[in-house]
């Protein structure tokens, strides 16, 4: 991919290892391959030197998501997460590059390890031929169960909470929006309910224990990825491009 001249947003890493993981543990596979790369950033950084797009942490107080999403993804459609994007939209600093290019495996909380290897750096546009999550569109639905970041109030609904979120990020109006009960995969249904929806780290607040799937409608093309709600940046709330023509019937 030609990314001369180009800030590099996006790295494509190959889970080598079967079995898979299953993609109703897409929160814990995101936490574990950040975990794997927090660890390996100290290894090369030391503590104190870990990039803070890599850890989160230390960011400015205006930043708009500008950390690493780290996005197990079910490539194929079949219920099974056979790969990994790591993605932050004001691109990779060199010291981020390093550690990513250093990157050969993801370890869970059992210290068991699986093997990725990197397949490509590139931005937003080097893979939005070859995948749904990086194409412009008007049309999204969720590939992973959404759950609302705040609490619901009397007129601060989940369609409230979507639209405020897309506003936040300096996205076009969503026209339409519409909760689907379930997604299908390889001719199997999957229901929100069946995802993983605990972190790893205890205590945190979090307003929707349920989630859903949904269809959003922008009044203009959006390009993704788009990945919204609790627990964004580890997998949750991630959707899909869809062609213009499955419009949504149902608006709200």
């Amino acid at each position: 991919m030609n990314t001369r001249n180009q800030k590099i947003t996006t790295a494509y890493f190959v889970l080598l290892d079967i079995p898979k993981i299953s993609s109703k543990n897409t929160l814990k596979a995101g936490e574990n391959l950040r975990s794997s790369l927090m660890g390996l950033a100290k290894q090369l950084s030391g503590k104190q030197f870990i990039p803070s797009e890599i850890s989160g942490h230390n960011l400015s107080p205006n930043n708009k998501h500008e950390h690493f999403f780290y996005l197990p993804i079910d490539s194929q459609n079949t219920g099974w997460i056979d790969s990994f994007f790591i993605y932050c939209k004001k691109g990779f600093s060199e010291s981020s590059l390093q550690t990513l290019r250093s990157l050969s495996w993801i370890k869970n909380k059992r210290g068991e390890k699986q093997n990725l290897v990197l397949e490509n750096f590139g931005t937003e546009n080097d893979f939005k031929n070859r995948f749904s999550f990086f194409q412009e569109s008007k049309l999204w639905q969720s590939h992973t169960p959404y759950f609302h970041p705040w609490y619901k109030k009397k007129n601060f609904s989940l369609f409230d909470q979507l639209r405020k979120e897309c506003h936040l990020r300096e996205w076009p109006e969503l026209k339409s929006i519409k909760l689907i009960p379930f997604i299908e995969k390889k001719d199997r249904r999957f229901y929100p309910f069946q995802f993983k929806k605990f972190r790893y780290k205890k205590h945190l607040s979090q307003p929707d224990k349920r989630g859903g799937f949904w269809k959003l409608e922008f009044s203009k093309p959006v390009q993704g990825p788009i990945s919204l709600g609790f627990s964004c940046h580890f997998g949750l709330g991630l959707f899909s491009a869809l062609k213009e023509e499955n419009q949504i019937k149902e608006a709200c």
